[in-house]
Protein backbone atom coordinates (compact mmCIF):
# COMPACT_ATOMS: atom_id res chain seq x y z
CA UNK A 1 0.00 0.00 0.00
CA UNK A 2 2.88 2.40 1.09
CA UNK A 3 4.46 1.42 -2.08
CA UNK A 4 1.09 2.80 -4.32
CA UNK A 5 1.03 5.78 -2.47
CA UNK A 6 4.94 6.45 -3.22
CA UNK A 7 4.76 5.76 -7.34
CA UNK A 8 1.35 8.27 -7.22
CA UNK A 9 3.28 10.82 -5.32
CA UNK A 10 6.17 10.05 -7.97
CA UNK A 11 3.85 10.59 -11.03
CA UNK A 12 2.25 13.67 -9.64
CA UNK A 13 5.64 15.73 -9.30
CA UNK A 14 6.97 13.95 -12.64
CA UNK A 15 3.58 14.87 -14.56
CA UNK A 16 5.08 18.46 -13.86
CA UNK A 17 8.30 18.70 -15.00
CA UNK A 18 9.83 20.41 -18.25
CA UNK A 19 7.01 22.57 -18.13
CA UNK A 20 7.51 24.71 -15.04
CA UNK A 21 9.71 27.33 -16.50
CA UNK A 22 7.60 27.46 -20.09
CA UNK A 23 4.46 28.35 -18.25
CA UNK A 24 3.04 30.09 -15.55
CA UNK A 25 1.16 27.12 -13.41
CA UNK A 26 0.43 23.51 -14.87
CA UNK A 27 -2.18 20.96 -13.77
CA UNK A 28 -0.61 17.50 -12.39
CA UNK A 29 -1.55 14.15 -13.47
CA UNK A 30 -3.20 14.10 -9.86
CA UNK A 31 -5.58 16.81 -10.88
CA UNK A 32 -4.29 19.68 -8.75
CA UNK A 33 -4.81 22.88 -10.16
CA UNK A 34 -2.97 26.10 -11.13
CA UNK A 35 -2.59 28.70 -7.55
CA UNK A 36 -2.77 31.31 -10.33
CA UNK A 37 -5.97 32.77 -10.82
CA UNK A 38 -6.90 36.04 -12.69
CA UNK A 39 -9.61 37.78 -10.69
CA UNK A 40 -8.37 40.22 -7.87
CA UNK A 41 -8.99 39.19 -4.79
CA UNK A 42 -11.94 40.98 -2.56
CA UNK A 43 -9.55 42.47 0.03
CA UNK A 44 -8.34 45.02 -2.63
CA UNK A 45 -11.80 46.88 -2.21
CA UNK A 46 -12.96 49.65 0.04
CA UNK A 47 -16.69 50.60 1.42
CA UNK A 48 -18.64 53.36 2.67
CA UNK A 49 -18.58 52.93 6.28
CA UNK A 50 -21.81 53.37 6.98
CA UNK A 51 -22.94 51.42 4.54
CA UNK A 52 -21.03 48.11 2.88
CA UNK A 53 -23.31 47.75 -0.35
CA UNK A 54 -21.22 50.97 -1.39
CA UNK A 55 -18.16 50.30 -3.25
CA UNK A 56 -15.94 53.27 -2.85
CA UNK A 57 -12.61 52.49 -4.39
CA UNK A 58 -9.38 50.52 -3.53
CA UNK A 59 -8.28 50.70 -0.27
CA UNK A 60 -5.18 52.54 0.59
CA UNK A 61 -3.39 49.69 1.16
CA UNK A 62 -3.43 47.87 -2.13
CA UNK A 63 -2.77 51.54 -3.74
CA UNK A 64 0.30 51.55 -2.09
CA UNK A 65 1.35 48.27 -3.44
CA UNK A 66 -0.19 47.52 -6.35
CA UNK A 67 3.25 45.72 -7.72
CA UNK A 68 2.72 42.15 -5.54
CA UNK A 69 -1.10 41.93 -7.55
CA UNK A 70 0.77 41.82 -10.84
CA UNK A 71 -0.53 38.49 -11.55
CA UNK A 72 -4.08 39.20 -11.44
CA UNK A 73 -5.93 40.99 -15.20
CA UNK A 74 -9.35 41.25 -14.03
CA UNK A 75 -11.76 43.49 -11.41
CA UNK A 76 -15.11 41.23 -10.31
CA UNK A 77 -17.26 43.40 -8.23
CA UNK A 78 -18.62 41.42 -5.38
CA UNK A 79 -21.64 40.39 -5.32
CA UNK A 80 -22.93 42.20 -2.02
CA UNK A 81 -22.23 45.65 -3.97
CA UNK A 82 -25.45 47.43 -5.03
CA UNK A 83 -23.79 50.88 -5.30
CA UNK A 84 -20.67 51.52 -7.39
CA UNK A 85 -20.03 55.42 -5.73
CA UNK A 86 -19.26 58.57 -7.50
CA UNK A 87 -15.90 58.52 -8.68
CA UNK A 88 -14.85 55.07 -7.53
CA UNK A 89 -12.28 54.20 -9.71
CA UNK A 90 -11.37 58.05 -10.62
CA UNK A 91 -8.78 60.14 -8.73
CA UNK A 92 -10.53 63.81 -9.58
CA UNK A 93 -7.51 65.21 -7.43
CA UNK A 94 -4.53 64.13 -9.68
CA UNK A 95 -7.02 63.64 -12.91
CA UNK A 96 -6.14 60.34 -13.61
CA UNK A 97 -7.65 56.38 -12.89
CA UNK A 98 -6.92 54.39 -10.38
CA UNK A 99 -6.78 51.22 -11.58
CA UNK A 100 -3.63 49.80 -11.90
CA UNK A 101 -2.34 49.12 -16.18
CA UNK A 102 -2.56 45.17 -15.45
CA UNK A 103 -6.04 44.93 -14.19
CA UNK A 104 -7.51 45.09 -18.32
CA UNK A 105 -11.50 43.50 -17.43
CA UNK A 106 -13.88 44.40 -15.48
CA UNK A 107 -16.77 41.74 -14.13
CA UNK A 108 -19.63 41.37 -11.74
CA UNK A 109 -19.37 38.02 -9.50
CA UNK A 110 -22.55 35.46 -9.88
CA UNK A 111 -25.68 36.84 -8.07
CA UNK A 112 -24.61 40.58 -8.56
CA UNK A 113 -26.65 42.85 -6.74
CA UNK A 114 -25.32 45.79 -8.47
CA UNK A 115 -27.80 48.22 -9.60
CA UNK A 116 -26.19 51.69 -10.04
CA UNK A 117 -23.07 52.94 -11.20
CA UNK A 118 -22.69 56.26 -10.15
CA UNK A 119 -20.98 59.35 -12.49
CA UNK A 120 -17.47 58.89 -13.05
CA UNK A 121 -17.12 55.58 -11.60
CA UNK A 122 -14.47 54.49 -14.28
CA UNK A 123 -13.80 57.67 -15.84
CA UNK A 124 -10.81 57.34 -17.58
CA UNK A 125 -10.07 53.96 -16.80
CA UNK A 126 -7.38 53.46 -19.86
CA UNK A 127 -6.44 49.95 -18.91
CA UNK A 128 -9.73 48.52 -19.10
CA UNK A 129 -10.43 46.63 -22.37
CA UNK A 130 -13.68 44.51 -21.25
CA UNK A 131 -16.94 44.65 -19.47
CA UNK A 132 -19.53 42.48 -18.76
CA UNK A 133 -22.24 43.84 -17.02
CA UNK A 134 -24.90 42.09 -14.65
CA UNK A 135 -28.76 41.48 -15.32
CA UNK A 136 -29.53 43.65 -12.09
CA UNK A 137 -27.66 47.38 -13.03
CA UNK A 138 -30.28 49.37 -14.00
CA UNK A 139 -28.42 52.65 -13.82
CA UNK A 140 -24.80 54.05 -15.74
CA UNK A 141 -23.94 57.49 -14.48
CA UNK A 142 -22.85 60.66 -16.33
CA UNK A 143 -19.57 59.60 -18.06
CA UNK A 144 -19.03 56.81 -15.99
CA UNK A 145 -17.02 55.26 -18.90
CA UNK A 146 -15.87 58.01 -20.45
CA UNK A 147 -12.48 58.54 -21.78
CA UNK A 148 -11.88 54.14 -21.67
CA UNK A 149 -9.98 54.47 -24.74
CA UNK A 150 -9.25 50.78 -25.14
CA UNK A 151 -12.40 49.62 -23.62
CA UNK A 152 -13.35 47.58 -27.27
CA UNK A 153 -15.77 44.76 -25.60
CA UNK A 154 -18.87 44.94 -23.77
CA UNK A 155 -21.27 41.75 -22.64
CA UNK A 156 -24.16 42.22 -20.98
CA UNK A 157 -26.55 39.88 -19.30
CA UNK A 158 -29.42 42.11 -20.20
CA UNK A 159 -32.67 42.07 -18.71
CA UNK A 160 -35.77 41.34 -20.86
CA UNK A 161 -36.99 45.37 -20.09
CA UNK A 162 -33.36 46.46 -21.37
CA UNK A 163 -35.00 49.24 -22.66
CA UNK A 164 -35.77 50.84 -19.33
CA UNK A 165 -32.12 51.22 -18.44
CA UNK A 166 -30.85 54.29 -17.89
CA UNK A 167 -27.76 55.23 -19.42
CA UNK A 168 -27.06 58.95 -18.72
CA UNK A 169 -25.32 61.50 -21.01
CA UNK A 170 -21.92 61.10 -22.04
CA UNK A 171 -21.10 57.41 -20.77
CA UNK A 172 -19.93 56.21 -23.19
CA UNK A 173 -17.89 59.06 -25.11
CA UNK A 174 -14.14 58.67 -25.99
CA UNK A 175 -14.33 54.65 -25.65
CA UNK A 176 -12.54 52.61 -28.55
CA UNK A 177 -13.99 53.33 -31.97
CA UNK A 178 -13.86 49.64 -33.09
CA UNK A 179 -15.02 47.10 -30.77
CA UNK A 180 -17.45 44.10 -30.06
CA UNK A 181 -20.92 43.78 -28.10
CA UNK A 182 -22.68 40.69 -27.15
CA UNK A 183 -26.08 40.21 -25.34
CA UNK A 184 -25.73 37.45 -22.99
CA UNK A 185 -29.53 37.10 -22.73
CA UNK A 186 -30.44 34.11 -25.10
CA UNK A 187 -33.82 36.07 -25.91
CA UNK A 188 -32.21 39.40 -26.90
CA UNK A 189 -30.18 39.23 -29.76
CA UNK A 190 -26.25 41.06 -29.85
CA UNK A 191 -28.05 42.28 -33.34
CA UNK A 192 -30.49 44.70 -30.88
CA UNK A 193 -28.53 45.34 -28.16
CA UNK A 194 -26.07 47.11 -30.32
CA UNK A 195 -29.13 48.91 -32.07
CA UNK A 196 -30.36 50.15 -28.72
CA UNK A 197 -26.85 51.11 -26.83
CA UNK A 198 -25.99 53.34 -30.26
CA UNK A 199 -28.66 55.49 -29.02
CA UNK A 200 -27.36 55.97 -25.11
CA UNK A 201 -24.40 57.72 -23.76
CA UNK A 202 -22.84 58.72 -26.52
CA UNK A 203 -21.78 54.92 -28.00
CA UNK A 204 -20.04 54.80 -31.24
CA UNK A 205 -22.56 55.09 -34.35
CA UNK A 206 -20.03 53.10 -36.09
CA UNK A 207 -17.26 50.72 -35.69
CA UNK A 208 -18.68 48.43 -33.53
CA UNK A 209 -19.80 45.06 -34.16
CA UNK A 210 -22.28 42.58 -32.47
CA UNK A 211 -21.14 38.96 -31.70
CA UNK A 212 -22.71 36.14 -32.06
CA UNK A 213 -24.39 34.41 -29.30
Amino acid sequence: MKNKKLLKTILCVTSGIGFATSIPFMTTACGSSSTKTSILPDEVYKYDPNDSTILTGFTDEFLADTAKYEQYDTMEIPASVINIDYGAFYNISTNATTIPTFVTKLTFANGSKCSVINKLAFYACVPLTSVSFPSGLTTIGQVAFRYCSMLNYIAWDLPDDYQNINIDNGVFFDIASIGKIKSLNPSISSGDFLTWIKTKGGFPSSGWEAEAQ
